[in-house]
């Protein structure tokens, strides 16, 4: 919970990790509620991300999450821009590929032999 205080990244971290289940839940018929919660869920987490890592300088760090954050972000604007909205499913498609970039960064991986 402490995470959420510090800017290390772990809201932007949280904003890519749902964008990765977005593009999950929308695989199954029947989850537009479901993906409209957790798109503005996502959203509230990548700009407060965003806000935050810019006020204490540390917006270099979780790039990917960082792009993910931004088009969350944009995402959730395009739902009150009537121009933006033919673009919502691309940007989408882009914030879960990057949200599986950015989860894949923050996993351990083995070490070597």
């Amino acid at each position: 919970m402490f995470k959420l205080f510090t800017s290390e990244g772990f809201k932007r971290q949280v904003a890519a990790t749902l964008s990765l289940l977005l593009g999950v839940i929308s695989m199954f018929p029947g989850t537009s509620e479901a993906i409209i919660a957790i798109q503005w869920i996502a959203s509230f987490f990548g700009v407060s991300g965003l806000v935050h890592a810019t006020t204490a300088g540390t917006l270099s760090k979780n790039q990917a999450a960082g792009l993910v954050s931004v088009l969350s972000g944009l995402i959730a604007l395009a739902h009150f821009v009537p121009a933006m909205t033919p673009l919502i499913g691309p940007m989408q498609y882009l914030a879960t590929i990057l949200g599986a970039i950015a989860v894949g960064q923050k996993m351990a991986t083995p070490k070597s032999i």
